[in-house]
């Protein structure tokens, strides 16, 4: 038995931290029950913390935070391209066939990035966005109800820098017709 002058007191612990240890504890300890090790499991009377889940704090990016982001991902696009441009100097020199040229997107990280940031799209609807449900013409873009948190299908507006992006995405990828919009293939 401990003493409690020898318990250690840990602040700042969340609930769910709590929880979540208390179950891995009464796991293991319903194991050593079932093996025998133990005669009954000295913590299943032991409740779990109440939570409030939609007490939870959900905090945006700031304004500046955006702004560093985005200035991040075009400087890592813009080092990309003056790679890739140097590469292909050095493949030429010695005859080696040169990669195909980066236009504006180094990959899809930064289309990808821009477009939720701007639409407020979760991943699951971003990854699973498809060139047949954007149209470029209308400013819109369709969320299928498969991908969409409340199973509802839905009719995103877009404003210029999500247009835009898309449109300089769409034009880089060969103005596809069908398939993933941000393909990690």
């Amino acid at each position: 038995t401990l003493e409690p002058s020898k318990v250690r007191r840990v602040k700042n612990v969340t609930r769910e931290t709590i929880n979540r240890d208390i179950a891995a504890l009464r796991a293991a300890l319903g194991r050593a029950v079932k093996l025998g090790t133990l005669i009954q499991n000295p913590i299943a009377g032991v409740d779990m913390k109440k939570v409030d889940h939609h007490a939870q704090k959900v905090r945006a990016l700031t304004a500046e935070e955006r702004k560093d982001l985005v200035a991040a991902l075009i400087e890592r696009d813009d080092k990309k391209r003056a790679e890739r441009v140097s590469s292909n100097q050095w493949r030429a020199k010695r005859g080696y066939t040169e990669k195909p040229s980066i236009s504006k997107f180094a990959d899809v990280l930064t289309p990808a990035v821009i477009v939720s940031l701007e639409t407020g799209l979760r991943s699951g609807e971003l990854f699973a966005l498809q060139w047949r449900s954007v149209d470029l013409k209308a400013r819109t873009l369709r969320v299928e109800g498969d991908h969409a948190k409340s199973y509802q299908t839905r009719t995103q507006p877009l404003n210029k820098t999500t247009l835009r992006t898309l449109r300089d995405w769409w034009l880089q990828q060969g103005q596809p017709k069908a398939g993933y919009v941000f393909s990690v293939n």
